[in-house]
């Protein structure tokens, strides 16, 4: 799935950890598994809104486009192989989360 994108499993599991806000690991046969147990729905919606964010192109909403890493600002360009299209898209932030018991008692210590 993620070859077929061109795109690294890196960056679509820290997508996925910071939408779902779980672990994500990546497994022997190189898929991913996750904590927790979600609905084949909700799994869909994150699909197509990564998707959107950062493989489709707004200009001819192609799907054939690369993502490529500036080293000076070190913000992601997806180019498009289509119509020669390039935008800056947005970085991965973690979002919520949730502080157990035991790690709030080792950040007292």
């Amino acid at each position: 799935m993620v070859t077929a994108l061109d795109r690294t499993h890196e960056h679509l599991m820290s997508f996925i950890m910071a939408e779902l806000g779980t672990e994500v690991s990546l497994g022997p046969e190189n898929n991913m598994i996750m904590q927790g147990n979600y609905k084949i729905s909700i799994i869909e919606k994150l699909y197509n809104k990564y998707l959107e964010q950062y493989v489709r192109c707004q200009n001819c909403k192609n799907y054939q486009t690369k993502l490529i890493k500036d080293p000076g600002t070190k913000y992601f360009n997806m180019e498009c192989k289509n119509c020669m299209s390039s935008r800056t898209v947005a970085t991965i932030r973690a979002g919520y989360r949730a502080v157990g018991r035991g790690e709030r008692k080792r950040n007292r210590q």
